[in-house]
């Protein structure tokens, strides 16, 4: 019963809350009466009392101002007249009402004799500042204002490019490819990205894709290399991977990296021949942890079967490319474990390690690379001077 009059209360509460104000001082016989002059406090500003407060968005509440010689910084303490009170958030107010007859707009007394500060000017003299129907920092303001204009203009390059594409199907198509293939601004990245999504056309990918190389941003590298991983379309792989190669940017190896954990193995796949294309060698450790890697599929309960292990050889030397195991019940789905051997990423470390190879063998992979940067780093040792072999020459 406590339970259900704590949360009844809550609920009554909420909407108070919500716009900045705490009601304090009420039993539970006076909330209907406490609620009712609030908000015919908010209609009505003709009504007798000491104060009326002017919230932002157009509502009043009336009462006295009881901490008016505190200088409240944060809230306003307010006492209505039919007893309690209410806590007001004094980011909610926009100015102050004194008395009933001769309004005067002011929120706090300046700490200067004889002076009194507007709500506006207090705000403003905080470093707020008026944006929309709310006050704001004047960063945020500029931020907000900037993610505005970055997304109006997005749209912009997204409105043209699809007109642009419709007329490819139209005699003036010559037209339309020579205007796509002329756009260089970072700020159509986004609208190529989404348009490449929706994409069917292989040629048309392969237009977006050599313009977003073209382009030759961040923003256009990072589309390329999720292009280059989700398209389903190899010709589109590979287009976009000729691009990164070509731009040589620091960042692309990390993004393929990434995927070497992926739980899609066409996808890992992927990033492992991309590295090994990119040719990046401090990529090898990476590379070996995904040489063998295992990965689930889920099957419908409909396709029954019982525990069932199974190995299946088609490797040169007798070895298995892939082994795994299904456990399943009557009335549960089919969890299939499949353990892959990823060819691919064997190619990248042969490619990487200049025509070295252990085959599908972790540990042997690791003992060479281990030794190949001991042996880097062992002339930096080597140095001594020669007056003293025991120390290190400067």
């Amino acid at each position: 019963m406590e339970n259900h009059r704590s949360q009844h209360k809550n609920r009554w509460l909420r909407p108070f809350h919500d716009i900045g104000i705490a009601i304090r001082g009420f039993n539970r016989g006076m909330r209907t009466i406490a609620g009712f002059a609030v908000l015919i406090a908010w209609g009505n500003s003709a009504l007798m009392a000491d104060d009326v407060l002017v919230l932002e968005h157009g509502g009043r509440i009336v009462g006295r101002w009881e901490n008016r010689d505190k200088q409240p910084e944060e809230n306003y303490e307010i006492s209505l007249p039919e007893g309690g009170g209410l806590t007001v958030n004094a980011a909610k107010v926009q100015r102050v009402l004194a008395g009933q007859t001769e309004p005067r707009p002011m929120l706090e007394e300046d700490p200067s004799p004889s002076r009194w500060v507007h709500g506006t000017q207090r705000m403003e003299s905080r470093g707020y500042v008026r944006h929309g129907s709310r006050w704001r920092m004047s960063q945020d303001v500029q931020l907000i204002e900037e993610r505005e204009d970055l997304e109006r203009r997005q749209k912009e390059w997204l409105q043209k490019l699809r007109h642009w594409r419709g007329m490819l199907a139209t005699p003036q198509a010559r037209q339309a490819y020579e205007k796509i293939l002329a756009v260089n601004d970072p700020m159509a990245v986004w609208a190529l990205r989404e348009l490449l999504r929706a994409e069917y056309a292989t040629q048309v990918k392969l237009l977006y894709i050599h313009v977003l190389g073209d382009i030759a941003c961040q923003a256009s590298v990072q589309a390329l290399v999720g292009i280059s991983l989700q398209d389903p379309d190899e010709e589109v792989f590979y287009a976009s991977l000729a691009e990164l190669v070509r731009l040589q940017s620091p960042q692309v190896p990390s993004l393929y990296v990434e995927s070497l954990t992926h739980k899609n193995n066409a996808r890992l796949n992927r990033a492992a021949h991309a590295l090994g294309r990119l040719g990046d060698p401090s990529c090898m450790a990476p590379l070996i942890e995904a040489l063998i890697t295992t990965h689930y599929v889920i099957l419908p309960p409909r396709f029954k079967a019982r525990q069932t292990s199974f190995v299946r050889s088609e490797m040169p030397d007798g070895s298995s490319p892939w082994e795994g195991t299904a456990y399943t019940s009557q009335d549960s789905p089919i969890v299939l474990y499949r353990t892959f051997r990823n060819e691919e990423v064997l190619q990248a470390l042969i490619q990487l390690s200049g025509g070295v190879s252990f085959g599908f063998h972790p540990q042997a992979w690791k003992s060479w690379l281990a030794n190949q940067q001991h042996l880097s780093a062992a002339p930096l040792h080597a140095r001594r001077d020669p007056a003293d072999p025991d120390r290190p020459a400067r």
